[in-house]
């Protein structure tokens, strides 16, 4: 899928960037997360995806 689409790489690249510990997609390619320790950090990454990419569903969760 990554051949195909480039910007799902792309955006596992600002994930780690902006402090995930790792970054994959699931499946073949409906999601792409990122794993972090620290809230604020996942919700300034999710920012910055919003902002560059022009992306409206990027969601900050919490693992149950």
């Amino acid at each position: 899928t990554i051949p195909a689409y480039p910007v799902i790489e792309e955006i596992k690249n600002v994930m780690k960037a902006g402090g995930a510990l790792n970054a994959c997609m699931s499946g073949s390619g409906p999601t792409v997360f990122g794993l972090y320790t620290e809230k604020a950090t996942a919700e300034q990454a999710a920012e910055k995806i919003r902002q560059q990419y022009g992306l409206s569903e990027v969601y900050v969760t919490q693992p149950c």
